[in-house]
């Protein structure tokens, strides 16, 4: 129920987010929308700051972290660049107010599919050089999909792509 509810008001959130923009996007709204008691909104989330963050954790958990073991990792860097475009809207209105460092968010859970794709090495170095590769891939992926003269996510992703399969060893995911 938790989750439902969770959702429930981050759905209304994104709404109110689209149709008003982040400053404007006031806690009464988000309920309103929501159909929900203002004092529900405080028992999830401390402020829409937290909403916001919780939006995009839940969008790149459910497009990368939960399809590790049903997709492909090209294939699932293909949900989330849909999943970027789909939703450039909201992205665009949250990183354009910085509420939420995404470009580290998403290159955090793109560590996490990487590292099984390399096998998780260890090394200081091999750490290093994924969370800088994942970090370039994330801020290109940002600049490039959510940014002002969006490029198709296809060529982005392939983009992005080609540069893990050029820095990690052959290992199927």
């Amino acid at each position: 129920m938790t989750y439902i509810t969770r959702k429930k008001i981050a759905v209304s959130f994104t709404k109110v987010l689209v149709r008003d923009g982040f400053d404007r996007t006031a806690v009464s709204s988000i309920m309103r929308m929501a159909k929900m008691r203002r004092q529900t909104f405080y028992e999830y989330f401390e402020d829409k700051y937290a909403v916001a963050e919780w939006v995009v954790e839940d969008v790149l958990s459910a497009a990368i972290d939960q399809n590790f073991d049903y997709l492909r990792w090209e294939d699932i860097f293909d949900l989330v660049g849909y999943e970027l475009d789909a939703k450039q809207a909201i992205f665009r209105q949250l990183a354009d107010q910085r509420a939420v460092d995404f470009v580290g968010r998403l290159a955090v859970h793109l560590e996490r599919l990487v590292m099984r794709i390399d096998g998780g090495d260890d090394q200081s170095e091999s750490i290093a050089a994924r969370h800088m590769l994942c970090l370039g891939i994330a801020a290109d992926w940002d600049r490039r999909i959510l940014g002002v003269g969006a490029v198709d996510y296809e060529v982005v992703v392939g983009d992005g792509v080609r540069a893990v399969e050029g820095t990690t060893p052959k290992k199927r995911v």
